[in-house]
């Protein structure tokens, strides 16, 4: 079970290949996907702070912990099929957790408050159809769990995914010695190191040095390094 000490050799060896980075010790050779590796180490700067509490939490749930909110204005009146009275009445503890502010209005929904993430000069930066989408997804979740579900909104994470991976490090960007050093050391404090926000394996063993050379029965395959 990787219990996050495990990486902390990754800082021994590095050379770079493209846009990947070979890393190992005494023991182990393993490839690491450079942009995806950066990328999971946005994924995680950034969800670590929606958040407005000390303790933070990676795997997608809010656990407690209220989401930092901003104020939008003006305040953006919602269709009545996004979110009824009787469902903002229902869940208003709920979506405020994950940053989101509804209040009535003239018998109607209006949007006070959106994650901070996701405003900018108290300006909504995603458009109003995605806003809405994404507060109907969630309190239909919220509906079909009885209110218990505690997940951040699928949206909200997908966006947090696109940004990790807009300002990754790209393929083919060449890296210094301490560039790689400084990305090994900060993907060894990720708390799900192995893969990037989209699935995308990070890193995969290549070689395991400890064993004698008779036992390693070593088949490079090099087809689709030799097609890029």
């Amino acid at each position: 079970m990787y219990d996050g000490h495990q990486m902390q050799w990754y800082t021994t060896h590095h050379y770079l290949f493209f846009e990947i980075i070979i890393v190992g010790n005494h023991d182990l050779l393993v490839l690491v996907d450079q942009h995806a590796a950066h990328e999971r180490v946005r994924l995680e700067q950034l969800t670590s702070e929606l958040y407005s509490g000390e303790k933070q939490d990676y795997s997608n749930s809010v656990t407690g912990h209220q989401i930092q909110s901003s104020t939008v204005e003006p305040p953006v009146k919602l269709h009545r099929e996004v979110c009824t009275l009787p469902a903002l009445r229902t869940f208003h503890k709920q979506l405020h957790e994950v940053g989101i502010g509804l209040d009535e209005a003239r018998g109607s929904v209006v949007l006070h408050k959106l994650p901070s993430v996701l405003v900018s000069n108290r300006l909504p930066i995603v458009s109003t159809a995605t806003i809405e989408e994404m507060i109907k997804e969630h309190i239909e979740h919220l509906s079909s769990t009885g209110g218990a579900s505690r997940t951040i909104p699928h949206i909200l994470t997908e966006i947090l995914a696109t940004q990790a991976c807009h300002g990754a490090i790209k393929f083919n960007d060449p890296l210094t010695w301490n560039e790689c050093n400084k990305l090994m050391e900060s993907l060894s404090h990720c708390k799900l190191p192995f893969q990037c926000a989209h699935g995308r394996p990070s890193l995969v063993p290549l070689l395991d040095i400890s064993l004698p050379n008779s036992k390693r029965n070593i088949v490079y395959n090099t087809t689709k390094l030799s097609n890029k």
